[in-house]
């Protein structure tokens, strides 16, 4: 099966060689590599040509800047493998990852999905999805994509875990099916990866998960998007949830239906944590880190959605931390969060 390798490209001359380099290794040959180049004003383009010029599965697309997801969608448009493989510029990938999926890439399998590790400045971080090897199908399938809605019951346990699944980067998705979701769709939302997924897994047959580690997503990248605060973060998570609502109103197993609203409203209270995160270490002034987090706790979404939050799965330290957001004790909750920096940050140097 032929794959086609799309990676979007904004000023990131500084790890994009080794993102291009790690995917001209790969011991699987059938691939085309797409590099849609999307206005970048730094040195980027020249290093594309590079590999453009050296190596003819190389093509490249320049384009006006217009963001993460039209510039995935410009790469799909001309894509002609079997499966396709979203790259994000700043990561790369295992040199043997293709190979290692070679057997699931069979046209059977509509998505193939695998560990990751996270690269820091001075380690990785290894992050197993599963125990093993497994295809998810029907109730399982439907089950993982309630979990990109939000976790329910014992997976609460972990907050910071909300979000494992969603990427796109570490899944291979057959052609066919990618090409029926609108990419662009929820641009906006800051969650392009998940509504993507959402959409994806829900239309398929079935999803195959293979217990490699086979990408590794740079964290060491503080000038990424996950990174940055943006004064709109209120209204994007705003709309991320109206469309989750549109999307569950239109499930027809009523048993889903229900699944599907525990989760959203558990994904409301949990996303507080990120949020939290966001604001306290931005470059923001102590008495507007306040106010920014004021809108969002007198939101009424999220207060009516406390009433049914089951603290009992929690630990004790998240329990704290939520319990201070629905209390909207404001300066007490930055300043726990940055304690749990604090130790974060102690815990990644060791």
């Amino acid at each position: 099966m032929k794959v086609s390798i799309i990676v979007p490209v904004y000023n990131s001359e500084r790890y994009l060689s080794k993102c291009l380099n790690s995917i001209q290794l790969s011991t699987y040959k059938n691939i085309e590599v797409i590099v849609v180049n999307d206005g970048s004003t730094d040195g980027s383009l020249d290093i594309i040509e590079k590999f453009v010029n050296n190596d003819i599965r190389f093509n490249v697309i320049s384009k006006t800047n217009n963001g993460l997801s039209e510039a995935r969608r410009s790469g799909l448009k001309i894509a002609t493998g079997d499966y396709v493989w979203f790259v994000d510029s700043d990561d790369w990938i295992d040199s043997e990852a293709l190979v290692k999926c070679k057997d699931l890439l069979n046209g059977n399998n509509d998505i193939v999905m695998f560990g990751y590790y996270k690269a820091y400045t001075n380690r990785t971080e290894a992050d197993h999805l599963f125990n093993e090897n497994k295809i998810f199908e029907g109730d399982e399938k439907d089950n993982l994509t309630r979990r990109l809605i939000g976790p329910v019951k014992d997976e609460m346990r972990k907050p910071y875990k909300i979000d494992e699944y969603n990427t796109v980067w570490n899944k291979i998705y057959k052609r066919s099916l990618i090409q029926k979701i609108d990419l662009t769709e929820m641009k906006t939302t800051l969650a392009e990866d998940l509504w993507t997924n959402l959409q994806a897994f829900y239309f398929s047959n079935n999803i195959a998960y293979i217990n490699e580690l086979l990408y590794y997503y740079n964290r060491s990248n503080i000038g990424s998007l996950t990174a940055m605060y943006r004064c709109d973060n209120l209204e994007c998570s705003r709309k991320l949830f109206l469309g989750f609502q549109s999307f569950i109103s239109n499930i027809s197993n009523h048993r889903s239906k229900c699944d599907y609203r525990e989760a959203l409203n558990n994904r409301m209270i949990l996303s507080l944590f990120g949020i939290v995160r966001n604001i306290a270490n931005s470059s923001l002034k102590a008495k507007e880190k306040t106010r920014v987090l004021k809108d969002y706790l007198v939101h009424s979404d999220y207060m009516r959605n406390f009433d049914q939050f089951e603290y009992k799965y929690l630990s004790i330290g998240w329990r704290l931390f939520y319990k201070l957001c629905e209390l909207k004790k404001y300066s007490q909750i930055i300043v726990y969060e940055k304690m749990m920096e604090f130790v974060r940050n102690i815990y990644l140097k060791i």
